[in-house]
């Protein structure tokens, strides 16, 4: 990209120059290490990623300008259709890993993800894009990386579940009790992005939506680092209480909405 970009205007672009060093740095630490010892590897992974897309992000951030390259409806009608695929891969994945598994299977986290996604989707679809404002092109560009986070969210806690789906209903244990947690947490974080950046307002609620995904975030992270194992009740009462509380911002939203178009 870097020498076909050079070849098209004649002289070097700053912004994929620091991407393929970033990149490289990134790709040279998670290398290192793989010779480290398996607890470093979190910390190294970390490095890695904030050396790989910290100067990307802050390239963009610098350089943008008045002009966007995409229409602010075209672009949230990409993204919408993005994040609609991370949600149907997430269902993808645990039907394959239910059909392919032979030592027993627990079908209830396939039901547990179908309710968890629909009401991932509720919230994304009814209650970030409640209104419609225009957005600053640097706004834009934050909204593209706030679907990052939570498309990787939606991965984590979708292969979370599918791990335990793809045990034995006896088994009262598996994986890692952090990792779901802070998947919770990234969705948390991305909703909250979303919400900011589109709807321009920071209400209470989404100051208590922040505060969770702290919470999530931290409490994840210590569970991770102690290597405690997770449940099933314990994946269930997260479920329940990040669905109650999506379904409760979206009918707080919903009748807001309602409320506003009245007294208007």
């Amino acid at each position: 990209m870097y020498t076909l970009a050079r070849i098209q205007i004649g002289i070097p672009v700053q912004g994929l120059k620091v991407s393929i060093i970033s990149t490289a740095l990134g790709a040279f630490i998670c290398f290192a290490g793989v010779l480290l010892s398996k607890e470093a590897l979190l910390y190294v992974f970390a490095l890695a990623l904030l050396v790989t897309m910290a100067p990307i992000l802050f390239s963009f951030l610098r350089n943008v300008s008045q002009d966007f390259p995409l229409h602010p409806d075209h672009l949230r009608e990409r993204l919408g259709l993005l994040f609609l695929i991370a949600i149907g891969e997430s269902l993808i994945h645990i039907v394959g890993v239910l059909t392919n598994t032979t030592a027993g299977s627990d079908y209830r986290f396939f039901f547990l993800i179908v309710i968890f996604d629909l009401a991932l989707a509720t919230a994304y679809f009814e209650g970030v894009f409640s209104k419609r404002k225009p957005a600053h092109p640097r706004l834009l560009i934050g909204i593209v990386f706030a679907h990052f986070i939570l498309i990787l969210g939606v991965t984590a806690a979708a292969d979370e579940m599918a791990i335990f789906a793809s045990t034995d209903p006896g088994t009262t244990e598996a994986a890692n009790a952090g990792v779901f947690a802070v998947a919770i947490g990234l969705l948390l974080i991305g909703l909250t992005l979303l919400e900011v950046l589109i709807n321009n307002r920071l209400v209470n609620l989404t100051w208590a939506q922040a505060a969770l995904a702290a919470v999530a975030m931290i409490d994840g992270l210590y569970q991770i680092r102690n290597g405690n194992t997770q449940s099933r009740i314990g994946i269930l009462l997260i479920s329940i209480a990040f669905i109650t509380w999506l379904v409760m911002r979206v009918a707080i939203s919903r009748r807001a909405l309602e409320v506003a178009g009245r007294i208007n």
